[in-house]
């Protein structure tokens, strides 16, 4: 057995694991935040036990009034193909009140999910695990030096806190024995969703489920929780009723209890017209997509118009567009075996591990002979013609595929025999055409992380000619980088800074334009990193950079700073080394406006957050000092933890994360 090294688990890390969104620049974190909290956990503990202690009177409203709100950073991500998802990032309050509730609510969440799981296939469970794993044996000596690094830097994102029951991911429901048994059992199928849902899902609908089923509504205490959820999804969206945020694991769970509900009524509801679940029909739910088996088509009909009836008493609909019934058996991916095919050729390319292990004359993972790159594109581009609708999913396979062969690396192994390493540019001009078809955020991830792994043989940073060629091939395909949603590719302009890669200036001229005009200040400081590769550049945009953030601010009222979009620009900039003195003077007048007189919970926790960015100096929410260690390697690892990791061990080549599975 090899060595682990264990991280203890703290209640903290919800932060961490929950709250933000995936696709998030990897320069952006709560990690020292984080850092900050545990450093005061007294003082945190001694807020929970003061909400506890309101909570248990019944006599407050929890976390009301206007300073537990904030307004989340909106932006948008690739939906499928041609399509854009808006993703919210919530303010530091936000993430303290999401901690808070928590904490005070964390059995009753838990219990109610439990209780309710009529068609539920994802929904969460206390988990009891207390330990992180790191696994650090064999790893190459650049990747354990940066997992020692980044420490609980490779929770972030995760959604990992709580336990997901039962399944994942709709691949791992449709790859299972229940989807086979009622492709078997049932002769008809219907597939449903919710249009737009967490969009849809008006917040005071959590109280009408008091309202409908309690004979008195007025005996639900303040700190009842459904009231609760109520103001605290307002809270966390700037005050909006209308929609849950999409981007934390979070907004999931607290969506879940909702469509439960909905749930229970329409089981109900189907009782009434003699209609019996295992025998008449079985419905499932993997968050807002529905799955729906009958033995009639009249059953099926009757099904999916008692969703409608009781769905639409809470504003929700059912996505005509997307509906669709079916005969038995059905299968959902039509693509998958002419991908599999494409994976396997690709897969022959490289030595298994065992293969490694048992003949000691095979010297590295990638094998010798010729590799037919153009004949891989083009069985690619034929996958692309024929299942046009599908191109994310085939995408995400292929370079999964190649990421899961290349990553064996982290365990000890070479990729290339000496001297025989430009086969790395095969798979790299491979991996950009791939990628050229569906540049979204997680595919950004899994090229980058191949570059990462060719990079401990090939040296881009330091070899002068394998430089270049990574360059001319980046160039190459600079009409990626011109015409991506520009969240979706962040993390390249920190990874080209890194590795000192600068774009044509055809390019950069058309991505600086979206950024400037992008109101986005994530994106504004991961493209000041990358400008700092020449100092004329990095001074022309830095100016034009000043010059927004001056004017956000001029734009904000002196009255609930953290309610006004604005303020994500201090945020991000109140601790940028570059920026002038007379603009940082301006950005430290607006943190003070944050303080609260009064000693209410919500006053202390509004405090947490003004002394850490008053006395934070080098790395706050943005880590402008990254550059003590590689980003673009502890983004490597934290995608091996999340996607091969956690997926490749079940032997499913396929997989999407992070928010987009929604």
């Amino acid at each position: 057995m090899g060595k682990t090294i264990n991280i203890e688990r703290n209640k903290i890390d919800y932060l961490l694991t929950d709250i933000m969104p995936v696709e998030v620049s990897e320069l952006f974190s709560y990690g020292k935040f984080y850092e900050y909290l545990m450093e005061h956990q007294n003082d945190v503990n001694k807020i929970i036990n003061e909400l506890m202690k309101e909570k248990s009177s019944g006599k407050k409203y929890l976390f009301n009034g206007g300073n537990w709100a904030s307004a989340p950073l909106k932006f948008n991500i690739l939906k499928g193909v041609n399509q854009q998802r808006e993703i919210n990032l919530v303010q530091p309050i936000s993430a303290l009140n999401i901690y808070f509730f928590i904490e005070c609510y964390q059995k009753e969440i838990l219990t109610y999910l439990e209780n309710n799981c009529y068609f539920s296939l994802r929904y969460h469970r206390k988990n009891n695990n207390l330990y992180y794993k790191r696994k650090n044996n064999r790893m190459t000596e650049y990747f354990s030096k940066t997992s020692k690094k980044v420490k609980r830097g490779i929770l972030q994102q995760t959604g990992a806190y709580f336990r997901i029951h039962k399944f994942n991911s709709v691949t791992d429901f449709t790859n299972s024995r229940m989807w086979q048994m009622c492709n078997s059992k049932y002769r008809y199928f219907a597939k449903a969703d919710y249009k737009s849902c967490f969009n849809s899902i008006y917040t005071h609908s959590y109280k009408w489920i008091i309202e409908r089923n309690t004979t008195d509504s007025k005996a639900a205490k303040n700190a009842n929780l459904l009231i609760i959820i109520d103001r605290l999804l307002q809270n966390i969206n700037g005050k909006s009723s209308n929609g849950v945020i999409v981007g934390p694991e979070f907004s999931r769970m607290i969506s879940e209890i909702l469509l439960q509900h909905i749930d229970k009524e329409i089981l109900y509801n189907l009782q009434l017209e003699d209609l019996f679940v295992h025998k008449d029909y079985r419905i499932f739910r993997y968050v807002d997509d529905i799955f729906i088996f009958a033995n009639t088509p009249i059953i099926i009909d009757k099904v999916v118009d008692t969703i409608e009836s009781v769905a639409s008493k809470y504003l929700l609909h059912i996505n005509e567009l997307k509906s669709y019934t079916a005969e038995t058996p059905v299968v959902l991916n039509n693509w998958i075996e002419k991908t599999r095919a494409l994976s396997d050729k690709i897969s022959a390319l490289f030595y298994k591990k065992k293969e490694m292990h048992d003949n000691k004359e095979i010297k590295a993972l990638v094998k010798n002979g010729y590799i037919s790159l153009d004949r891989l594109k083009n069985e690619f581009t034929i996958l692309m013609t024929s299942y046009p609708s599908d191109r994310r999913y085939i995408v995400s396979y292929i370079l999964s595929t190649l990421l899961n062969n290349i990553s064996n690396k982290k365990d000890g192994y070479n990729l290339f025999e000496d001297e025989k390493t430009n086969k790395a540019f095969i798979f790299l001009e491979l991996a950009f055409y791939v990628y050229s078809f569906c540049p979204c955020f997680e595919h950004t991830q899994r090229v980058i992380s191949m570059i990462v792994y060719f990079d401990d043989e090939l040296e881009f940073k330091t070899n002068e000619k394998n430089c270049l060629k990574l360059l001319n091939l980046i160039r190459r395909y600079s009409f990626i980088f011109e015409n991506a949603n520009l969240n979706d590719i962040c993390n390249w302009f920190v990874f080209f800074y890194e590795y000192k890669i600068s774009l044509l200036q055809h390019s950069e001229k058309i991505i600086s334009y979206k950024i400037l005009n992008s109101d986005n200040p994530i994106l504004l400081a991961n493209y000041l990193i990358y400008s700092r590769y020449n100092d004329n550049y990095f001074s022309f945009f830095l100016d034009q950079t000043e010059s927004i953030i001056k004017n956000s601010i001029s734009n904000m009222i002196p009255f609930e700073p953290l309610l006004q979009k604005e303020f994500w620009y201090v945020i991000v900039f109140h601790n940028c080394p570059y920026l002038s003195a007379s603009l940082k003077t301006i950005i430290q007048n607006k943190i003070s406006e944050i303080q609260i007189s009064d000693n209410s919970a919500c006053a202390k926790a509004n405090k947490f957050i003004y002394d850490y960015l008053v006395g934070c100096h080098t790395n706050a929410f943005f880590y402008w000092g990254y550059y003590h260690f590689s980003t673009s390697k502890q983004l490597t690892y934290r995608t091996y933890q999340r996607t091969l990791f956690r997926q490749y061990k079940k032997k499913r080549p396929f997989e999407i994360y992070g928010s987009l599975d929604w």
